[in-house]
Protein backbone atom coordinates (compact mmCIF):
# COMPACT_ATOMS: atom_id res chain seq x y z
CA UNK A 1 0.00 0.00 0.00
CA UNK A 2 1.26 3.16 -1.00
CA UNK A 3 1.47 6.20 1.04
CA UNK A 4 -0.07 9.76 0.11
CA UNK A 5 2.89 12.28 -0.88
CA UNK A 6 1.45 14.56 1.80
CA UNK A 7 1.58 11.99 4.87
CA UNK A 8 5.12 11.37 3.73
CA UNK A 9 6.06 14.70 3.75
CA UNK A 10 4.28 15.37 7.13
CA UNK A 11 5.89 12.99 8.15
CA UNK A 12 10.02 13.91 7.03
CA UNK A 13 9.01 17.84 8.20
CA UNK A 14 8.27 16.08 11.58
CA UNK A 15 11.54 14.01 11.80
CA UNK A 16 13.02 17.31 10.45
CA UNK A 17 11.78 19.23 13.60
CA UNK A 18 12.41 16.73 15.99
CA UNK A 19 16.39 16.43 14.87
CA UNK A 20 16.07 20.36 15.12
CA UNK A 21 14.32 20.55 18.47
CA UNK A 22 17.11 17.87 19.37
CA UNK A 23 20.15 19.35 17.98
CA UNK A 24 18.92 22.77 19.88
CA UNK A 25 17.99 21.17 23.21
CA UNK A 26 21.77 19.59 23.24
CA UNK A 27 23.33 22.95 22.56
CA UNK A 28 21.49 24.70 25.23
CA UNK A 29 22.58 21.90 27.31
CA UNK A 30 26.17 22.02 26.75
CA UNK A 31 25.90 26.42 27.28
CA UNK A 32 24.27 26.02 30.51
CA UNK A 33 27.09 23.36 31.74
CA UNK A 34 25.16 20.14 31.82
CA UNK A 35 27.33 18.20 29.68
CA UNK A 36 29.04 16.45 32.29
CA UNK A 37 25.29 15.59 34.19
CA UNK A 38 25.59 11.58 33.05
CA UNK A 39 23.86 8.53 33.69
CA UNK A 40 26.83 7.37 34.88
CA UNK A 41 28.86 9.03 36.80
CA UNK A 42 30.66 6.95 38.79
CA UNK A 43 33.85 7.05 40.12
CA UNK A 44 34.16 10.91 39.54
CA UNK A 45 31.93 13.40 39.87
CA UNK A 46 32.51 15.62 36.75
CA UNK A 47 29.89 17.78 37.13
CA UNK A 48 30.70 18.96 40.39
CA UNK A 49 34.19 19.64 38.96
CA UNK A 50 32.60 22.09 36.10
CA UNK A 51 30.76 23.30 38.48
CA UNK A 52 33.47 24.88 40.66
CA UNK A 53 35.09 27.74 41.40
CA UNK A 54 37.95 28.18 39.31
CA UNK A 55 41.22 28.44 40.95
CA UNK A 56 45.36 27.54 40.09
CA UNK A 57 45.80 23.81 40.08
CA UNK A 58 48.71 22.19 40.80
CA UNK A 59 48.22 18.75 39.90
CA UNK A 60 45.36 16.73 37.77
CA UNK A 61 45.03 12.97 37.70
CA UNK A 62 43.39 11.41 34.33
CA UNK A 63 42.69 7.92 34.07
CA UNK A 64 40.45 4.85 34.62
CA UNK A 65 38.72 3.70 37.53
CA UNK A 66 42.14 2.13 38.63
CA UNK A 67 43.50 6.06 38.59
CA UNK A 68 40.12 7.02 41.16
CA UNK A 69 41.25 4.04 43.34
CA UNK A 70 44.70 4.45 42.99
CA UNK A 71 45.67 8.23 43.55
CA UNK A 72 43.87 10.51 46.63
CA UNK A 73 44.37 14.27 46.47
CA UNK A 74 43.61 14.67 49.45
CA UNK A 75 46.96 12.17 50.66
CA UNK A 76 48.89 14.17 48.09
CA UNK A 77 48.49 17.45 48.49
CA UNK A 78 49.25 16.53 52.29
CA UNK A 79 52.53 15.20 51.04
CA UNK A 80 53.49 18.00 48.50
CA UNK A 81 52.42 21.03 50.96
CA UNK A 82 54.94 19.51 53.50
CA UNK A 83 57.52 19.09 50.74
CA UNK A 84 57.14 22.27 49.24
CA UNK A 85 56.40 24.42 52.72
CA UNK A 86 53.02 25.65 50.54
CA UNK A 87 49.56 24.57 50.06
CA UNK A 88 48.74 22.64 46.58
CA UNK A 89 45.81 22.04 45.20
CA UNK A 90 45.43 18.26 43.15
CA UNK A 91 42.39 16.70 41.71
CA UNK A 92 41.76 13.22 40.34
CA UNK A 93 39.01 13.30 37.23
CA UNK A 94 39.32 9.59 36.43
CA UNK A 95 36.72 7.96 34.44
CA UNK A 96 35.60 4.49 33.81
CA UNK A 97 37.36 2.83 31.18
CA UNK A 98 39.00 5.81 30.22
CA UNK A 99 41.39 6.00 27.59
CA UNK A 100 43.35 8.80 25.90
CA UNK A 101 40.38 9.73 23.77
CA UNK A 102 38.14 10.49 26.96
CA UNK A 103 41.92 12.28 28.80
CA UNK A 104 42.02 14.45 25.76
CA UNK A 105 38.40 15.99 26.13
CA UNK A 106 38.58 16.33 29.56
CA UNK A 107 41.72 18.19 29.25
CA UNK A 108 40.39 20.35 26.40
CA UNK A 109 37.04 21.08 27.80
CA UNK A 110 37.83 21.48 31.70
CA UNK A 111 41.96 22.42 32.29
CA UNK A 112 41.41 26.06 31.09
CA UNK A 113 42.14 29.11 32.81
CA UNK A 114 43.30 29.01 35.89
CA UNK A 115 42.50 25.33 36.02
CA UNK A 116 45.99 24.46 33.48
CA UNK A 117 47.30 22.15 36.03
CA UNK A 118 51.28 22.28 36.58
CA UNK A 119 51.38 18.52 36.42
CA UNK A 120 48.95 15.98 34.51
CA UNK A 121 49.30 12.79 35.69
CA UNK A 122 48.09 9.98 33.44
CA UNK A 123 47.97 6.92 35.63
CA UNK A 124 47.40 4.02 33.65
CA UNK A 125 47.25 0.62 32.54
CA UNK A 126 47.48 -1.45 28.98
CA UNK A 127 43.84 0.03 28.77
CA UNK A 128 44.30 3.23 28.10
CA UNK A 129 45.93 3.05 24.59
CA UNK A 130 43.73 -0.01 23.41
CA UNK A 131 42.17 1.14 20.15
CA UNK A 132 39.66 -1.52 20.43
CA UNK A 133 39.11 -0.90 24.31
CA UNK A 134 35.35 -2.58 24.61
CA UNK A 135 33.92 0.16 26.11
CA UNK A 136 34.82 2.09 23.18
CA UNK A 137 31.33 3.19 22.62
CA UNK A 138 30.12 4.37 26.42
CA UNK A 139 33.26 6.46 26.69
CA UNK A 140 32.31 8.08 23.18
CA UNK A 141 28.69 8.18 24.24
CA UNK A 142 29.98 10.34 27.71
CA UNK A 143 32.38 12.37 26.35
CA UNK A 144 31.62 13.48 22.63
CA UNK A 145 30.04 16.56 21.49
CA UNK A 146 27.52 16.86 17.94
CA UNK A 147 30.59 18.09 16.35
CA UNK A 148 32.31 15.04 16.60
CA UNK A 149 29.53 12.93 14.72
CA UNK A 150 31.09 13.16 11.48
CA UNK A 151 34.46 11.84 12.63
CA UNK A 152 33.62 9.20 15.20
CA UNK A 153 31.01 7.80 12.00
CA UNK A 154 33.92 7.43 10.00
CA UNK A 155 35.72 5.86 12.61
CA UNK A 156 33.26 3.45 13.91
CA UNK A 157 33.80 0.60 12.71
CA UNK A 158 30.91 -1.48 13.88
CA UNK A 159 27.08 -0.78 14.62
CA UNK A 160 27.58 -0.26 18.10
CA UNK A 161 30.23 2.42 17.75
CA UNK A 162 28.21 3.68 14.62
CA UNK A 163 25.05 4.08 17.42
CA UNK A 164 27.26 5.84 19.74
CA UNK A 165 28.61 8.33 17.47
CA UNK A 166 25.01 9.20 16.73
CA UNK A 167 23.98 9.75 20.57
CA UNK A 168 24.96 12.92 21.29
CA UNK A 169 21.97 14.08 19.09
CA UNK A 170 19.68 12.94 21.98
CA UNK A 171 22.31 14.36 24.86
CA UNK A 172 19.96 17.22 25.26
CA UNK A 173 16.88 15.26 26.38
CA UNK A 174 18.76 13.17 28.14
CA UNK A 175 20.92 15.33 30.11
CA UNK A 176 18.41 17.84 30.88
CA UNK A 177 15.91 15.19 31.92
CA UNK A 178 18.70 14.12 34.70
CA UNK A 179 19.46 17.35 35.76
CA UNK A 180 15.86 18.21 36.68
CA UNK A 181 15.20 14.65 38.03
CA UNK A 182 18.19 15.49 40.72
CA UNK A 183 20.33 12.68 39.26
CA UNK A 184 23.70 14.38 39.70
CA UNK A 185 22.77 15.30 43.43
CA UNK A 186 22.08 11.76 44.60
CA UNK A 187 25.59 10.34 45.24
CA UNK A 188 26.60 12.28 48.56
CA UNK A 189 29.89 10.55 48.06
CA UNK A 190 30.91 11.65 44.75
CA UNK A 191 30.04 15.34 45.50
CA UNK A 192 31.59 15.50 49.26
CA UNK A 193 34.78 14.03 47.93
CA UNK A 194 35.37 16.33 44.50
CA UNK A 195 34.15 19.36 47.13
CA UNK A 196 35.96 18.88 49.65
CA UNK A 197 39.03 16.22 48.79
CA UNK A 198 39.88 16.45 45.34
CA UNK A 199 37.67 13.75 44.47
CA UNK A 200 38.88 10.28 44.14
CA UNK A 201 37.21 7.50 46.13
CA UNK A 202 39.62 7.54 49.38
CA UNK A 203 40.77 10.38 51.55
CA UNK A 204 43.00 10.54 54.50
CA UNK A 205 43.67 12.84 57.59
CA UNK A 206 39.80 12.61 59.75
CA UNK A 207 37.50 10.92 60.85
CA UNK A 208 35.09 11.33 58.26
CA UNK A 209 37.54 10.36 55.64
CA UNK A 210 38.63 7.11 57.66
CA UNK A 211 34.17 6.50 57.58
CA UNK A 212 34.16 7.51 53.91
CA UNK A 213 36.84 5.24 53.31
CA UNK A 214 35.43 2.10 55.39
CA UNK A 215 32.21 2.84 53.54
CA UNK A 216 33.45 2.41 50.02
CA UNK A 217 35.00 -0.81 51.09
CA UNK A 218 31.91 -2.40 52.71
CA UNK A 219 29.95 -1.67 49.32
CA UNK A 220 32.68 -2.85 47.75
CA UNK A 221 33.60 -6.15 50.28
CA UNK A 222 32.53 -8.81 47.73
CA UNK A 223 34.20 -7.34 44.67
CA UNK A 224 36.97 -9.16 44.82
CA UNK A 225 35.37 -12.40 44.59
CA UNK A 226 33.28 -11.53 42.24
CA UNK A 227 36.19 -10.80 40.30
CA UNK A 228 38.09 -13.35 40.67
CA UNK A 229 34.96 -15.98 39.69
CA UNK A 230 34.53 -14.32 36.25
CA UNK A 231 38.42 -13.01 35.74
CA UNK A 232 39.07 -15.57 32.82
CA UNK A 233 36.05 -14.23 30.72
CA UNK A 234 36.84 -10.85 31.73
CA UNK A 235 40.76 -10.30 30.36
CA UNK A 236 40.00 -12.13 27.88
CA UNK A 237 37.15 -9.87 26.54
CA UNK A 238 39.39 -6.82 27.67
CA UNK A 239 42.50 -7.80 25.60
CA UNK A 240 42.15 -10.14 22.91
CA UNK A 241 41.82 -7.62 20.73
CA UNK A 242 44.60 -5.41 21.94
CA UNK A 243 45.43 -2.99 19.36
CA UNK A 244 47.90 -0.08 19.88
CA UNK A 245 49.07 3.07 17.58
CA UNK A 246 46.69 2.61 14.58
CA UNK A 247 43.92 4.98 15.37
CA UNK A 248 41.70 7.36 16.81
CA UNK A 249 42.97 6.57 20.63
CA UNK A 250 46.42 7.58 19.24
CA UNK A 251 45.57 10.29 17.78
CA UNK A 252 43.60 11.41 20.51
CA UNK A 253 46.67 10.70 23.17
CA UNK A 254 49.12 13.45 20.20
CA UNK A 255 46.30 15.92 20.79
CA UNK A 256 46.84 15.48 24.58
CA UNK A 257 50.66 15.82 24.25
CA UNK A 258 50.03 18.80 22.23
CA UNK A 259 47.57 20.34 24.25
CA UNK A 260 50.22 19.58 27.20
CA UNK A 261 53.24 21.39 25.32
CA UNK A 262 51.27 24.59 24.23
CA UNK A 263 50.36 24.81 27.72
CA UNK A 264 53.87 24.05 29.51
CA UNK A 265 51.76 21.27 31.32
CA UNK A 266 54.45 18.20 32.10
CA UNK A 267 52.80 14.91 31.68
CA UNK A 268 53.36 12.04 34.18
CA UNK A 269 52.66 8.54 33.07
CA UNK A 270 51.94 6.65 36.31
CA UNK A 271 51.62 3.02 35.82
CA UNK A 272 49.23 1.75 38.74
CA UNK A 273 49.81 -1.42 40.54
CA UNK A 274 48.14 -4.66 39.65
CA UNK A 275 47.78 -7.68 41.64
CA UNK A 276 49.43 -10.91 39.87
CA UNK A 277 46.04 -12.63 40.08
CA UNK A 278 44.95 -9.67 37.31
CA UNK A 279 48.67 -9.02 35.83
CA UNK A 280 49.25 -12.86 34.93
CA UNK A 281 46.03 -13.25 32.85
CA UNK A 282 47.49 -10.15 30.49
CA UNK A 283 49.23 -11.98 27.04
CA UNK A 284 52.47 -11.71 27.62
CA UNK A 285 52.43 -9.87 23.53
CA UNK A 286 50.06 -7.66 25.08
CA UNK A 287 52.20 -6.45 28.18
CA UNK A 288 55.44 -6.45 25.78
CA UNK A 289 53.24 -4.39 23.61
CA UNK A 290 52.65 -1.53 26.23
CA UNK A 291 55.50 -1.53 27.97
CA UNK A 292 57.57 -0.52 24.58
CA UNK A 293 54.86 2.03 23.83
CA UNK A 294 55.28 3.38 27.14
CA UNK A 295 59.36 3.61 26.16
CA UNK A 296 58.78 5.11 23.07
CA UNK A 297 56.54 7.73 24.25
CA UNK A 298 59.25 8.49 27.17
CA UNK A 299 61.64 8.42 24.90
CA UNK A 300 59.79 10.22 21.79
CA UNK A 301 57.95 12.87 23.71
CA UNK A 302 60.12 13.14 27.22
CA UNK A 303 57.41 12.05 28.99
CA UNK A 304 58.01 11.19 32.67
CA UNK A 305 57.00 7.56 33.84
CA UNK A 306 56.51 6.42 37.24
CA UNK A 307 56.49 3.00 38.27
CA UNK A 308 56.70 1.92 42.23
CA UNK A 309 59.28 -0.13 43.08
CA UNK A 310 58.20 -0.87 46.13
CA UNK A 311 58.19 -5.19 46.73
CA UNK A 312 55.03 -6.83 47.32
CA UNK A 313 52.18 -5.00 45.14
CA UNK A 314 51.53 -8.08 43.07
CA UNK A 315 51.04 -10.28 45.86
CA UNK A 316 49.36 -7.62 49.05
CA UNK A 317 46.33 -9.04 49.15
CA UNK A 318 44.93 -5.91 51.29
CA UNK A 319 46.09 -3.40 48.97
CA UNK A 320 43.46 -3.96 46.35
CA UNK A 321 39.75 -3.97 46.29
CA UNK A 322 40.16 -6.46 43.30
CA UNK A 323 42.62 -7.81 41.72
CA UNK A 324 43.04 -4.70 39.20
CA UNK A 325 41.72 -1.82 41.59
CA UNK A 326 43.39 -0.58 44.70
CA UNK A 327 42.66 -0.13 48.60
CA UNK A 328 42.93 2.66 50.43
CA UNK A 329 46.08 1.26 52.09
CA UNK A 330 47.19 0.28 48.48
CA UNK A 331 46.23 4.00 47.70
CA UNK A 332 47.89 5.67 50.50
CA UNK A 333 51.47 3.96 49.45
CA UNK A 334 51.08 4.48 46.04
CA UNK A 335 50.37 8.17 46.44
CA UNK A 336 53.00 8.35 48.93
CA UNK A 337 55.25 7.41 46.21
CA UNK A 338 53.57 9.34 43.34
CA UNK A 339 54.41 12.66 45.41
CA UNK A 340 58.11 12.31 45.81
CA UNK A 341 58.53 11.95 42.24
CA UNK A 342 56.00 14.76 41.59
CA UNK A 343 58.06 17.57 43.85
CA UNK A 344 60.46 18.65 41.52
CA UNK A 345 57.86 19.25 38.71
CA UNK A 346 54.87 20.84 41.14
CA UNK A 347 58.21 22.84 42.80
CA UNK A 348 59.01 24.54 39.08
Amino acid sequence: MKSEPGTTQRGLAILAWTLFLAIGLTLWVRSQGLKWVQGVIWPTDIHTFSQMEESPIDVVILGSSRASFAVSPSALDTCLSERLQRNTTSFNLARTFATARSAQILAEELLVGQRTPKVLVLAIGPDFFDEQNPSRAAEIDAHHNLEDIPQALWEAGDLTNMWAALRPLGHGMERSALFLSGRHDTDDHLRWMMMYHGGGQFCFGSNACEQNNQAVKDVLAGRWDTVMSRIDEITDERYQHYQLKDGSVHDHLLTLLAWAERHEVAVVIAETPLHEAWQSRIPGEVWTAYQAHLSALESEYGIQRFQSTAPGWAKTRKRFIDPDHLSDAGSKRFTAELCTALVPLVEK
